[in-house]
């Protein structure tokens, strides 16, 4: 699914990042979850379902070309590659999170001597850390707080975007759609059908 940086092909699964604060009484909890991939597979193919380009860049074509379409993500089958967000600090990153993941698992990396009985080769790894282990929690939500709003103060280069936390969109786009519902287009809902 994802290329090695300077790489043509897909050997890299989008080995996500996630990293949470919890939340105190004031603030929701940062919540940092992101693909190594400059997009992620599941806006690839709802944009290829759709018809839509996507940054250019962002994804290989079957020849590993650089390209802004996503055609190749339709469907079940997969050709071309997306491409890690930040050149080789990103590949970096992807390929950190599958050593992490299928090393210390003991579930095997994705490269190909593992089976993979109809599916892809995909780990977890979770780092659980008890913040009270540190010290006084009360003094670590201060510091939080104190940080997140120094961060939201900082004057928006365009004032249409504001500063946000990561998982502020995403909170707000979890309102909207529990308000209005999820919009689905045709073909990524027939997709969703054929695999249910």
């Amino acid at each position: 699914m994802v290329a090695p940086y300077r790489g043509s092909d897909a050997r890299f699964g989008t080995n996500p990042v996630c990293i949470a604060l919890p939340a105190t009484p004031g603030r929701a909890m940062f919540l940092l979850d992101m693909a190594t991939s400059q997009i992620a597979l599941g806006k690839a193919r709802v944009a290829a379902n759709k018809g839509k380009r996507v940054p250019f860049g962002s994804v290989l074509d079957a020849q590993g070309q650089p390209t802004d379409d996503p055609s190749g993500f339709a469907g079940f089958e997969l050709t071309g590659a997306l491409t890690a967000f930040g050149g080789h600090k990103g590949y970096g990153l992807a390929f950190a999170a599958e050593l992490l993941a299928g090393v210390l698992s003991g579930g095997g990396t994705i490269q190909p001597a593992h089976e993979r009985r109809g599916g892809i080769q995909n780990q977890l790894l979770s780092i659980l850390i008890d913040p009270a282990a540190f010290g006084d929690e009360a003094a670590m939500d201060a510091e939080t707080d104190a940080m997140m709003a120094y961060a939201l103060a900082s004057l928006p280069a365009d004032w249409d975007s504001p500063v946000l936390m990561p998982g502020d969109p995403e909170r707000a786009l979890r309102a909207k759609r529990a308000a209005t519902g999820i919009p689905v287009d045709v073909t990524t809902l027939a997709q969703l059908n054929e695999t249910a």
